[in-house]
């Protein structure tokens, strides 16, 4: 099934199974974020029209008793606020100050929002919940990482804010118009566009009903997190984003899963429901199938990814195009690229086969 929270009713999207909300619910949600997002045009700048002043608190803390590298720790930092628009302001403060890797987490709890501090980070790492440090209902993680010092947040997640250069000048490129559609591949993880901040070095999630782990592959699988969607560079302006997806992602991903909107689903739930994402195969989720269950992966080690060929792809633009994609697929032959996108269409009907459960 398809997972978004539209800020448009009419075009609302199923979530996952265990949490799809009513309609009245989902208007009212997506209100909600739309005023959040109408203020945070505004962001830099208070009701008052004066500039806030923050102050980072800097803490100490302690791992929980399973979590055996204690020793892999660093005090935690954070911005506390009375208001979403205030944490809004809060995240402007410090993603404007980053530290080698940096992003934000905003959680609510004690009747305050907390925006926590997470530069100089190794990965994304610090955006999962691990069975060591959270408990059983993350069993998902079970193995505890030996280079994220800081533990994912207590309280309701409200903002995701990462770090980006030239993330505001993105929209100059079809393929990241289509990549914020309705129609994307990754719209589980967002909703729509308008949910999402863009700011010009970050950009912020507001809409939390949404999927960490497909989150994740867009930051991965889809380039977003460094430019780094294709190697067409520039010569990306010119061609149509279905085709260029096909062209470059379906060595590492079935086309079915991404014309269908089909990633498979092992987050557990969403940044809602207090989960994050998924380390165990989040570089495996448009892949055909994983070689374990879910419910397995609490006895994985490491952080194992699935195999994959593209052979159904190579014989399937065969058998219906005729065309022999082993021979590459350079997009400046328009030819080739009005068949892929043909092709994209055919694949999203066909990705009716395929179950997100894994």
């Amino acid at each position: 099934m398809k997972s978004a929270i539209a800020t448009k009713p009419l075009t609302i999207k199923p979530e996952f199974p265990s949490e799809r909300k009513s309609l009245v619910i989902q208007k009212k949600q997506a209100s909600l974020i739309s005023k959040i997002v109408s203020v945070a045009k505004k962001v830099s700048m208070p009701l008052t029209g004066k500039k806030m002043e923050f102050n980072i608190e800097k803490v100490k803390w302690s791992w929980a008793a399973k979590v055996q590298s204690k020793d892999v720790y660093r005090d935690d930092e954070f911005v506390i606020t009375n208001t979403k628009e205030e944490a809004l302001q809060a995240i402007d403060f410090l993603l404007t100050k980053p530290k080698g890797l940096t992003y934000s987490i905003t959680v609510f709890r004690d009747d305050k929002y907390y925006t926590y501090y997470r530069h100089s980070m190794p990965c994304l790492g610090g955006l999962v919940k691990y069975r060591d440090s959270h408990g059983e209902k993350h069993f998902m993680n079970p193995y505890f990482p030996r280079d994220i010092r800081v533990a994912f947040p207590e309280g309701e997640i409200i903002f995701i804010g990462c770090c980006r250069a030239s993330t505001r000048s993105i929209f100059d490129f079809p393929i990241y118009e289509f990549m914020f559609s309705d129609e994307s591949p990754w719209v589980s993880c967002f909703g729509s566009k308008e949910t999402i901040i863009f700011k010009d070095t970050y950009f912020i999630l507001t809409n939390m009903n949404t999927d960490p782990t497909v989150f994740y592959s867009l930051m991965r699988l889809g380039g977003f997190s460094n430019h780094g969607y294709s190697g067409y560079g520039v010569l990306s302006k010119k061609f149509n984003p279905k085709a260029e997806i096909l062209a470059t992602k379906t060595t590492l991903a079935d086309p079915r899963r991404l014309a269908g909107q089909k990633p498979l689903r092992i987050s557990g739930g969403t940044w809602a429901e207090g989960f994050g994402y998924t380390r165990p195969y989040n570089e495996s989720i448009f892949k055909t199938s994983l070689p374990h269950k879910l419910k397995e992966f609490g006895k994985l080690a490491g952080y194992p990814q699935a195999a994959y060929t593209n052979t159904y792809f190579v014989s399937e633009m065969k058998k219906v195009f005729g065309m022999d994609v082993t021979k590459g697929m350079k997009l400046e032959d328009k030819g080739i690229e009005t068949t892929l996108v043909q092709a994209w269409d055919h694949f999203r009907i066909e990705a009716e086969a395929l179950s997100e459960v894994a």
